[in-house]
């Protein structure tokens, strides 16, 4: 019998991005996240079971994992000054979930989680409509510790949106 696992008022770090980290960036209105996965909107992983065999259940998020990318990206161009509501921004961009993965990685002493998050993001201008830049960003995280599930979703989301802060749709 399959058991889910769901997690309950997922909280973004508060720090996910550093002040300042897009101060030279322009001015961006995130216009829509999707999810492009062929899954639950709120599906996460996959539980493992030991030795092999079906799987006995899935970690669930009680929202949408495109509602939670959405949330931490916002939250960044909001800390780094550079949000903008519809109208008024020099980018739009939007976001569209590729993939996430979670490998286990067994090693002589211990084994750790891997999170990996794609998404692509797509900047365009919002007088004409043209695509300014279109590219994968990815965010990788793991753990070996606490809420594995939870940590390394936590990590691979945190780098995922160093790396798009550092992407060339910015510049």
């Amino acid at each position: 019998m399959a058991m889910n696992t769901v997690w309950r008022d997922y909280q973004v770090p508060s720090d996910i991005i550093a002040p300042g980290a897009l101060s030279t960036a322009k001015s961006v209105s995130l216009t829509e996240t999707k999810d492009l996965r062929k899954k639950d909107p709120c599906h996460v992983m996959q539980k493992i079971r030991q030795g092999g065999g079906p799987s006995i259940g899935a970690y669930m998020s009680d929202r949408p994992v495109a509602e939670i990318l959405h949330q931490a990206a916002s939250q960044a161009l909001e800390i780094a000054g550079n949000a903008k509501s519809p109208g008024r921004a020099e980018l739009n961009l939007t976001l569209k979930i590729q993939s996430l993965d979670f490998n286990v990685m067994v090693g002589f002493a211990q084994g750790m989680l891997k999170g990996v998050i794609q998404a692509q993001a797509v900047f365009t201008d919002p007088a004409s409509g043209k695509v300014v830049w279109e590219g994968i960003c990815e965010g990788a995280g793991r753990t070996g510790t606490g809420d594995l599930v939870k940590s390394a979703f936590t990590s691979a989301l945190t780098d995922f949106i160093q790396n798009l802060s550092a992407c060339p749709g910015f510049k």
